[in-house]
């Protein structure tokens, strides 16, 4: 359920920079419908073993289904990132320039790390493994990065609002963002 509490903030975020468009609005609902969709299904159809000889327990993942969670969440990503740079270049020449180089910076960024720990994820369910340890291990630094990833956020907060125009700054900013 985090992940998907992580891919509404990430489309919420969006849709604010896309000054709350209703098409944008719309299409992310569909796909965090759909993203519960594949993550309900996979719950329903992956199943835990209790393994007697190695008095462990062996996670049987549907590939399938885990397949259609990374890729919703890959989708997701790839619909914020995709927005936002298309979004930035109608303030290309803008007092809003240098604004949306942040956005766009940090767009590429959380992407690229957040496709990588996906990738490794759909990596360790196409191996097989029919230990829960190599998900165990991927959920771990699924999570780790994810957490890092939205602790930034106070970073790139501090570095958005230094770079909005004096003029459109609101005189009631945080006294901690302003140092």
């Amino acid at each position: 359920m985090s992940f998907t509490l992580t891919d509404i903030f990430l489309l919420f975020k969006t849709w604010y920079i896309l000054d709350r468009k209703t098409w944008f609005l719309i299409v992310s609902i569909i796909f965090i419908l759909n993203r519960i969709g594949w993550g309900a299904i996979e719950s329903y159809k992956s199943y835990g073993l209790w393994d007697q000889d190695s008095d462990s327990c062996k996670w049987i993942a549907n590939v399938d289904m885990m397949t259609g969670v990374y890729a919703s969440d890959i989708a997701i990503d790839l619909l914020a990132t995709i927005s936002t740079l298309i979004e930035s270049r109608r303030y290309a020449e803008s007092e809003f320039k240098q604004f949306f180089q942040i956005m766009v910076l940090e767009n590429l960024i959380r992407s690229a790390l957040s496709m990588a720990v996906t990738i490794f994820g759909l990596c360790s369910v196409w191996q097989g493994d029919e230990t829960a340890t190599m998900q165990f291990i991927f959920f771990s630094i699924q999570t780790y990065v994810i957490c890092h990833l939205l602790n930034s956020e106070h970073y790139w907060l501090r570095l958005r609002t230094a770079a909005v125009p004096e003029e459109f700054k609101e005189v009631t900013v945080d006294s901690e963002l302003q140092t």
